[in-house]
Order: C-alpha cells, then structure tokens, then sequence
C-alpha cells in the first residue's frame, strides 16, 4: 500500500516511469529509478525530487541478484516496472523472463507489493465488452503478454497488473500516429488512456488498502467513440499541415471495460479520451 513514507523503486524511467516517479515524490515517497542509459543515469542524479538511480539493462544476461542488489540498495517496498515489451526490438530479451527474474528477486527481498504496466492487447480484436477475465492468448504478442503476467506468481506479496489501452499525452500526440495507418475503423471503439490517467489511477490503486485493490485492473477511458472519431479530432488537433487521412472503413473491434476501475471509485482526470487529446 503507497503511502507518504513509502520507498518505491521503478524499473524504467521513460515516458511513464519518469512522471510517476515524480508524482510519487510530490506524495512524499522516496522514490529510486533504474536507467538502461548511463547518461540518463547521471542526469536524473540532477533531479532533486530522485533519492537515487542505477543503471539496469534487462537482458539475456540479468540474473536475479542483479535486480536483488540494486532492490536492497533502494530498501524499497514497492517495486513497480514501468518498462516497454520491446518485441519489435531485436535482442532485447524475452520479456516474460525478465518478470521472472524481478518477481523472484522481489520475493527474497523485503519487497510488499509488485506492480506490472501490461496492455488490454491480451483481449482480441472482436465485436465484444471485454472485462479483466477475458484475457485470452489468442496470438503471439498476447501470449508473451499473459507469460509476463503469469510470472509474478513468483512473488507471493501483493500484485498489482494494469492493462493499459492504447496510450498517449505529452511528446506522445494521437495524430502523429495517423500516417502509419492504412484505414480506420468508423464502428470499431478507440480504447485508449491518457499518461495523466494513467498516473493518477495508479497512485488510486495503489494507495488502496490490500483487501480493496485488485490483481488486475484495465485502464481505459469509460466513452464510446469511435476509432475514425478520435484520430479525426487527433489530426485537428495535430500542430502538421496537410496530413492525410486514411480511409474509413466498418472493421469490427473490441470495447474495452473500465467497469471495475469505477466500481473502485477512481474519478477519472479528463471526461473522456476526445477531452485528453488538448493535454498533449
């Protein structure tokens, strides 16, 4: 449970570790990151709001003391990891056994609760509600995925997976996205948070009492917009001229739940993902 004297360390200090460290700090947490990059060491050694950081590259060779030590030097209690599947990137490791390794170091450290940024690609592209029990392992990414998930069996403390919908927010703008598309669905749901929300529903959750917050927890704005609807107001709201818009087309797709996001009375920080496009 995240509290004001809580030590959290966070593996990945990218587009998302890195403000929810900060956000973590402004709480009171002493908060510690791991970096793949020595210069990006050093610099955030500059961030006062950081009571430490270490280099940590999950690859092939990491082996739990690894991860074990720098979790001993942290003296952390929350250890969340924060960092990307990389499976477009070549060996950047199996990323299932890279949650093997932190949930097992986790499990012999004093480490009290895990956190894992999963993805609602565990639920298929199919005309349907899906909800936290409906992951299904129905291709090849969604499998690596749910492996990932599984692993932190290995960690008998509390467990937290959020599965993220598809994300944007600063230096990660919607319409950018739009050239790489060869058509989009105007039936088809845009399921998608902000890193805002994101942040927020994290430190929600985790500042739940144990009994209260869930194994695992879709993020996902709650409204029914469609895919054409919200790369139309993406594009508009895209600071690039004379950018094309793919073609529309009637593809079904799935409407991911936040049923249960809800039901544990987090308040969402924007009214819906058509509202979140302005904090880009």
């Amino acid at each position: 449970m995240l509290t004001a004297n809580s030590r959290v360390l966070i593996i990945g200090a990218g587009w998302l570790g890195l403000p929810l460290a900060k956000a973590m700090a402004k709480l009171g947490c002493q908060v510690h990151l791991t970096c793949t990059s020595a210069a990006k060491v050093e610099s955030l050694k500059n961030e006062k709001l950081i009571a430490g950081v270490w280099p940590l590259l999950l690859d092939d060779n990491s082996q739990v003391h690894d991860i074990q030590k720098i979790i001993e030097l942290s003296q952390a209690d929350i250890v969340v990891g924060a960092f990307p599947p990389g499976f477009r990137k070549a060996n950047s490791g199996d990323y299932a056994t890279k949650w093997q390794l932190i949930a097992q170091a986790c499990q012999v450290s004093k480490v009290k609760q895990l956190l894992m940024y999963s993805s609602t690609a565990v639920y298929p592209e199919q005309a349907s509600i899906c909800v936290e029990s409906d992951a299904l392992a129905f291709n090849d990414k969604a499998a690596k995925l749910l492996q990932a998930e599984q692993a932190l069996q290995n960690f008998k403390g509390s467990t937290l997976v959020l599965r993220l919908a598809g994300l944007y927010g600063p230096n990660r703008h919607p319409g950018r996205f739009v050239k790489h598309m060869k058509a989009v669905s105007q039936i088809a749901n845009a399921n998608m948070i902000h890193l805002d929300d994101v942040i927020a529903a994290s430190l929600y959750l985790l500042q739940l009492q144990p009994q209260s917050s869930p194994s695992v927890c879709n993020l996902v704005y709650p409204n029914q917009v469609s895919k054409a609807q919200f790369y139309q107001a993406a594009i508009q709201a895209y600071p690039v001229e004379n950018m094309s818009f793919p073609p529309v087309d009637q593809t079904l797709g799935k409407t991911v739940s936040c049923q249960l996001l809800q039901q544990l009375g987090y308040q969402f920080v924007y009214a819906d993902s058509l509202a979140a496009i302005q904090h880009c």
